[in-house]
C-alpha cells in the first residue's frame, strides 16, 4: 500500500514538472519564401508547431544527403495548407524525440530552393551553411514532395491561436507566437550554426537567398493526421525514486 501511494504522489509530482515546450515556426511569402524562425533548438520531449500563412505551403522533413527532398524512410509531411489570409486553421505539430538534427522544407514548386526551408537542432556537420551549400546545387529546380500521402508523422491539428480552438497563445512583434519560440534575425550570409549552450533553446537563424515572394504553384490540401505521442519523461525516475522510499 505504501508502494502504490508513493508511486502516485511521485508520479503526479513528475508529470507537474516535467512540461514540454512548444516552438511555433511559420511559413512567410513576403518579401521571400521563407520559414520564420528557420533554425530551432530544441530538447527531447518539445515539440515544433508548424503555422501556415498565405497562400499555399507545406512542410516536409529533409534529407542532409540532398536539398529540398525527402529522406527515403520514415519523416513526417504536412501535405499542402491553402490559406486566404492570415493563418490556417491547421497547424502541423511534430514531436522531437531524439536530438539528431531535423532538416524541413516546403515542398512547393521552387520554393525551397529559394530559401524555404530550416532545421532542427542543427550541429557543425549539419548546419545551416551545410544544407544551404545543397540548395546552391539546385538552381531553380523544384523540391521533391514525400511519395507516401499526407498528412503522416505529425498532427494536423487546430489552430490554438484561433477563438474557439480552445487555446491561447502570446504573439510577440514580429509575429511569432506560441507557449516557447525560437528566435533570432534572418541573414543571406549562413553560416556554420554550433550546438547550442547548455540550457539554451533558441538560436541564430540562417537562410539562403532573399528572393521576392512569387505565385503559388501547386493547389492541395491537407487533412487530420495521427496523434502526437505525448512525451513520457520523469517516469522511470519517479519509480526508481517511489522504490527507495517504500
Amino acid at each position: 500500500m505504501k508502494l502504490s501511494t508513493s508511486l502516485a504522489v511521485l508520479g503526479i509530482t513528475a508529470a507537474t514538472k516535467v512540461s514540454a515546450e512548444v516552438f511555433v515556426v511559420k511559413t512567410l511569402s513576403k518579401p521571400s519564401f521563407q520559414f520564420s524562425p528557420n533554425i530551432v533548438f530544441a530538447e527531447v520531449g518539445d515539440y515544433v508547431e508548424f503555422h501556415f500563412g498565405p497562400k499555399n505551403h507545406s512542410v516536409a522533413q529533409g534529407s542532409f544527403s540532398k536539398a529540398c527532398a525527402p529522406p527515403h524512410s520514415g519523416g513526417f509531411f504536412s501535405g499542402y495548407i491553402p490559406v486566404e489570409e492570415g493563418e490556417g486553421d491547421k497547424v502541423f505539430k511534430i514531436l522531437i524525440e531524439n536530438k539528431d538534427p531535423i532538416a524541413f522544407y516546403c515542398t512547393q514548386g521552387t520554393h525551397c530552393a529559394t530559401g524555404m526551408y530550416g532545421i532542427v537542432n542543427p550541429t557543425k556537420e549539419a548546419s545551416g551553411q551545410a544544407y544551404f551549400a545543397l540548395v546552391s546545387e539546385l538552381g531553380q529546380q523544384k523540391a521533391v514532395e514525400p511519395a507516401r500521402a499526407a498528412p503522416f508523422g505529425g498532427a494536423l491539428i487546430d489552430n490554438p491561436n484561433l477563438a474557439g480552438n480552445g487555446s491561447s497563445t502570446k504573439t510577440d512583434a514580429d509575429g511569432a507566437s506560441g507557449t516557447a519560440t525560437a528566435t533570432g534575425g534572418f541573414t543571406t550570409n549562413p553560416s556554420v550554426v554550433d550546438p547550442p549552450p547548455t540550457g539554451t533553446s533558441t538560436g541564430p537563424v540562417v537562410t539562403g537567398a532573399d528572393v521576392a515572394a512569387g505565385s503559388e504553384e501547386t493547389d492541395g490540401s491537407g487533412s487530420a493526421g495521427a496523434l502526437v505521442r505525448a512525451p513520457t519523461v520523469g517516469f522511470a525516475a519517479a519509480l526508481g525514486l517511489a522504490l527507495l522510499l517504500a
